[in-house]
């Protein structure tokens, strides 16, 4: 019966967030002045794209593997996973939920080390050839 009140409850928040938005912002002819610009704005300035520093990508892979996210998100599985009592050999309670919590938070640490040891965008000081 939860699995039916969570699955509706997931397609409920889907179908809302597919719905057009009803209203849009509306540009006043009287706020655009002669040089095409709108009045009371700077112009937008391209400042094109600067490469992250190490410092930044340790900190940006800190953050995605054991910050705030992938913490209450293990939190979440983990619960899922002591609602429905699975591995069934964990059992329930405290020691079950740590767990779970644990397992999940290793797979969710490992599979972001991964992810950024495999891609360019990585953590790591890859020399480059010239």
């Amino acid at each position: 019966m939860k699995l039916r009140q969570s699955a509706f409850v997931i397609f409920a928040v889907a179908t809302l967030a597919a719905l057009p938005v009803v209203a849009k912002a509306q540009l006043l002819a009287d706020s655009i002045e002669p040089s095409g610009f709108i009045a009371g704005t700077a112009p937008q300035v391209d400042l094109g794209y600067t490469r992250p520093t190490q410092e930044i990508k340790i900190r940006n892979y800190l953050f995605d593997a054991f910050g705030p996210y992938p913490i209450s998100g293990t939190a979440v599985l983990a619960g899922i996973g002591q609602m429905e009592n699975t591995p069934a050999a964990w059992q329930q309670g405290a020691g079950g939920y740590t767990r779970r919590f644990g397992s999940d938070f290793g797979i969710a640490a490992i599979s972001t080390t991964t992810r950024y040891c495999l891609f360019p965008t990585t953590i790591l000081n890859r020399p480059t050839l010239n």
